[in-house]
């Protein structure tokens, strides 16, 4: 299955940053915020056997964000989920369970880090052209501008 990891760090940060703003009177404080039970219907496409997939389920996520005294905020983002779907032209089932992380500090009104790890497979069931993925994106923005950027991605069919 192909995602756009850049988009979903742009997504994240972007949360990241209005939670940011949100929290901003509580200095100091810990809060944590769990997200349960969301429905999610994606299509995606089996890397190893090119077939197009419709994948529906539900995610679970903690969301977390951490501020300090000095100003420096970190916001955490945990979740999973185990979505089943069918293969759109045999009618393969399809399993897709999923895990990721991902952090954004914010320090002072300049500096962005942002780093995630996500892992996924795409289960067949009769395990034939399974597929695995992990993902490793972290992007750092000062002044508005990325000064650093690495993205690793790992597929490989079974």
């Amino acid at each position: 299955m192909r995602f756009s990891f850049r988009a979903l760090a742009a997504m994240v940060m972007a949360t990241g940053i209005a939670l940011v703003g949100a929290g901003a009177a509580a200095g100091g404080a810990t809060t944590s915020i769990v997200i349960d039970r969301n429905p999610i219907e994606v299509f995606g496409l089996n890397t190893c056997s090119g077939e197009e997939i419709l994948l529906t389920g539900e995610t679970r996520a903690l969301l977390r964000v951490t501020e300090t005294p000095s100003g420096r905020t970190t916001v955490t983002l945990e979740g999973n989920f185990l979505i089943k779907g069918i293969g759109l032209a045999s009618g393969q089932r399809y399993l897709m369970p999923t895990a990721g992380a991902a952090t954004i500090a914010v320090v002072g009104d300049t500096t962005i880090v942002t780093t995630q790890v996500v892992s996924e497979q795409i289960i067949t069931a009769g395990g034939h052209n399974d597929s695995y993925a992990r993902a490793i994106v972290h992007i750092t923005i000062v002044d508005g501008q990325a000064t650093a950027e690495f993205e690793q991605l790992t597929i490989y069919c079974k």
